[in-house]
């Protein structure tokens, strides 16, 4: 400190008059533990700064998704608490504890919403088509008709009805039944 006018000039990581404390994480290149840019010298505050991917008061901790692609890529951390709230537009609809999960309801490279899939699911997330399996006697893209009979009593017990997304509905007959929907027997 200048005794004449009574200033200080703080070394690297000291903040305050008379430059007697410590930057958070320690002094020098330590200072917010080497993940940040700690506020010193004289008028400094001691706050840090933290680098992306770092956190908390001292930058002593990686956000999830690690240091290099925090969020997994797919938001940004909180300096103060390594939180987020995960990327949901164009680029992206994400979930999970680090925003690495493709959040459900969304298929392919495109992140294109689903369809509405009626009595079925939609094959999601990032390897996902977005077309519809249906449930058992559900046919139609979006599993919304449901084959002759109806689902508990398709094709009337006696046969098999055309299933799925790309099914028509119609229905093959057991042996010694025929008609539509398989609900007359043949008589010996």
């Amino acid at each position: 400190c200048n005794d004449a006018d009574g200033t200080c000039t703080c070394d690297s990581g000291y903040f305050g008059a008379p430059c007697g404390n410590e930057c958070p994480g320690g002094a020098g290149a330590g200072a917010c533990n080497g993940n940040g840019q700690c506020s010193d010298g004289a008028g400094g505050s001691g706050s840090c700064s933290c680098d992306p991917g770092y956190y908390d008061t001292d930058c002593g901790n990686e956000c999830p998704g690690g240091a290099s692609n925090p969020w997994s890529g797919h938001d940004r951390c909180s300096e103060v608490h390594g939180t987020c709230t995960c990327q949901a537009s164009d680029a992206g609809h994400w979930t999970g504890s680090d925003c690495s999960a493709f959040a459900s309801g969304y298929y392919g490279p495109s992140c294109t919403q689903c369809p509405e899939c009626g009595d079925g699911s939609c094959n999601e997330g990032v390897t996902g088509d977005g077309w519809c399996t249906c449930v058992s006697d559900v046919y139609g893209p979006n599993c919304g008709i449901q084959c002759a009979g109806g689902k508990s009593n398709s094709c009337n017990g006696h046969g098999s009805g055309d299933e799925g997304a790309t099914g028509t509905g119609s229905c093959t007959c057991s042996s010694r039944y025929f008609g539509l929907p398989c609900s007359e027997e043949y008589s010996p």
